[in-house]
């Protein structure tokens, strides 16, 4: 706050279930091998490991809500910028002052879908076999981006899939994120974040 006083900051926030599903799964798409219960036990001593306070939102934006004024920070959700990108970004954009171009409406394409639990599954066992930085020591020296490749047609489950209550520390997320809600107005529990 110091160096840049009149600082507008910007946070993206997503609900902790699926952020925490997108994780291992980039995890496993890296060349992972742990299955999801022992990822979330993983600690600072592996190469790879998710820390819990990284999910405590409330934290967070009031460290950055006390550090440059409620005023300066403005707070998005990912499922609105899933949902509707044009509006996400204008709202982001009118929060530090900037008028949006005039610009044709183009069709969204998502290009970087993750796997479907089964694929998870699947590339996680084949990872065992394939080398990549995660695991080195593996006798395949093909990366997993071929089984990614092959893997990545299997069918879909409903969004929803994740619960908090899959997370380890899934109950320690709800005060913070009913915090935020009731403090800052915003809908988390309407997206699917534990409150």
């Amino acid at each position: 706050a110091a160096v840049w006083p009149n600082a507008r900051i910007l946070l993206t926030l997503r609900s902790q279930p699926t952020m925490w599903a997108s994780l291992y799964g980039q995890y496993v798409a890296e060349g992972g091998t742990c299955s999801p219960e022992r990822f979330a036990g993983l600690d600072a001593s592996n190469r790879v490991f998710i820390a819990e306070p990284y999910f405590r939102y409330y934290e967070v934006v009031s460290h950055y809500r006390e550090r440059f004024g409620a005023a300066s920070v403005c707070i998005g959700l990912y499922e609105d910028l899933v949902n509707d990108p044009a509006g996400f970004i204008k709202s982001y954009l009118a929060f530090i002052g900037v008028t949006p171009p005039a610009t044709k409406r183009r069709e969204s394409k998502r290009i970087n879908r993750g796997l479907s639990p089964a694929g998870l599954r699947l590339l996680r066992i084949a990872n065992r076999a394939l080398r990549s930085p995660l695991n080195p020591g593996a006798p395949i020296p093909v990366g997993n981006r071929r089984a990614r490749n092959l893997l990545s047609n299997l069918p879909r489950p409903r969004p929803g899939r994740s619960t908090a209550e899959e997370l380890p520390w899934g109950d320690r997320v709800r005060a913070g994120n009913r915090r935020l809600e009731e403090e800052l107005g915003l809908p988390l529990a309407a997206r699917g974040y534990p409150v």
